[in-house]
């Protein structure tokens, strides 16, 4: 079951290069005119294909567009995908970059 799912991320993170790379979606830097911080509430509520953010290392990046694109990245909306992410790659900034539309704001 862990195996088929690392694979399935394996799968979405290289369609998202893909699709990066030949341009075939917009990418964004910002959401909502946002300041960039995010509360893991906030990610957890952004948990559809038409309302996607990722968590990812302390950064918030939008999978929106993707995830309307692609249902196998609908897993990952509203989620901390940190560990997941880190079994397959260690580029995740270079990777994800992009789509980052902030960060998580730390608890005081």
């Amino acid at each position: 079951m862990q195996k088929k799912f690392l694979i399935r991320i394996a799968l979405v993170i290289a369609a998202i290069i893909i699709l990066a790379t030949l341009g075939g979606i917009a990418l964004t830097k910002s959401r909502d005119g946002r300041d960039g911080t995010f509360t893991m509430d906030e990610v957890r509520a952004a948990d559809t294909a038409t309302d996607c953010l990722v968590a990812i290392d302390g950064n918030v990046y939008e999978l929106t567009e993707y995830a309307t694109e692609n249902t196998s990245i609908r897993p990952l909306c509203g989620t901390d995908a940190s560990e997941a992410v880190r079994r397959i790659t260690t580029s995740t900034l270079t990777i994800f970059e992009p789509l980052k539309v902030g960060v998580i704001e730390e608890a005081e």
